[in-house]
């Protein structure tokens, strides 16, 4: 695993390497004559933009954040037409990394340059789909680089730890799961930091058990304690088994409660009564992982025969039901 550190160390060198080229273009030998005045100012030009940027990337290892020495907060999901400080401190990040080159800078309002800019640091980082939104997913994928909750405004430290203690939790009670019902809570756990350094979560490998066949679930998601989705839907593959999950940082020495859930598919008719659990078989870290799996929640059984309620809207019987012109001032209107 490449740490911040060595990066830095990288860079560094990078720099080094880039001034000894200055020193070389200027040491020219007065015998070496093909080389005009303007063809050095072009070399010198170019190995300036390259400084430039090197020294943009070293500011972003080096301070968690872009152009600055302060790691973003994302309190909320940012697209097209917000606007706010925290689009500022993502502008200025991609700026740092490259994918943000508007000429104005950063303006504080998420646009269609800012939304690729988004899109291009997503398919850089393996982040998918690279839509140029920036969720959850992409929150907790600038946490891993950064050093940040992504979700929570808290500031931590880079994922140092070497140690992830895995265990049990109250599971939930085993139910009906109906077609089409979503997130289905089926297997609850904790993950534990060791007191020497936070650590990254990537994924979560799942397994379905029970007698049930794969077919009953559309998909498997991973939901935090507040009920945050971290990553996309997962589907069981051949073995029975799914990686689910986006990275996510545990903080040093501290806990957190994740939960399991599954999405029931639209129809199962043909498969009611069946019951299915899903268990969790493995932590997806670089970090060593201690405690006992698996660990196996609720066994639920599929019902093809209960329909989930539904709204309809409708005007109420006070609606005027046309368009009405008014007098500025008229009350009690309604």
């Amino acid at each position: 695993m490449i740490t911040t550190h060595s990066n830095t160390t990288k860079l560094v060198v990078g720099l080094v390497g880039v001034a000894l080229a200055l020193s070389l273009a200027f040491a020219v030998p007065s015998t070496a004559k093909a080389q005009t005045i303007e063809d050095l100012t072009a070399q010198i030009n170019s190995l300036l933009v390259t400084i430039q940027a090197l020294q943009a990337q070293l500011a972003v290892l080096s301070g968690g954040g872009g152009g600055g020495t302060t790691a973003c907060s994302f309190t909320r999901d940012l697209t097209l037409e917000v606007s706010g400080s925290d689009v500022t401190c993502l502008q200025d990040y991609l700026t740092g990394t490259g994918h943000f080159t508007f000429s104005g800078g950063s303006t504080g309002y998420f646009g269609p340059i800012t939304r690729s800019a988004v899109a291009a640091w997503q398919a850089a980082n393996n982040v998918s789909p690279p839509a140029g939104y920036f969720g959850p997913i992409s929150k907790a994928k600038y946490a891993s680089i950064a050093g940040t909750t992504g979700g929570g405004g808290t500031t931590l430290p880079p994922a140092t730890g070497t140690g992830l203690s895995v265990g049990g939790a109250v599971q939930p009670a085993a139910s009906l799961a109906p077609d089409s019902a979503s997130r289905v809570p089926f297997t609850n756990f904790t993950v534990t930091a060791g007191s020497d350094g936070a650590v990254i979560m990537d994924s979560v490998t799942v397994q379905r058990t029970g007698l049930s066949a794969n077919a009953v679930l559309a998909g498997i998601v991973l939901l935090v304690e507040d009920g945050t989705q971290y990553g996309l839907a997962k589907t069981l593959n051949s073995d029975n088994k799914a990686k689910v999950g986006a990275p996510v940082t545990i903080p040093a020495g501290t806990t957190k409660r994740f939960t399991i859930a599954g999405n029931m598919a639209s129809d199962n008719s043909t498969r009611d009564g069946q019951v299915v659990s899903l268990t969790v078989i493995g932590i997806n870290t670089t970090a060593i992982v201690s405690g006992t799996l698996p660990i196996t929640g609720a066994s639920h059984t599929v019902n093809a025969s209960l329909a989930i309620g539904s709204v309809t809207a409708a005007k109420g019987s006070l609606d005027p039901n046309t368009n009405a012109n008014k007098e500025v001032g008229t009350v009690n209107y309604t």
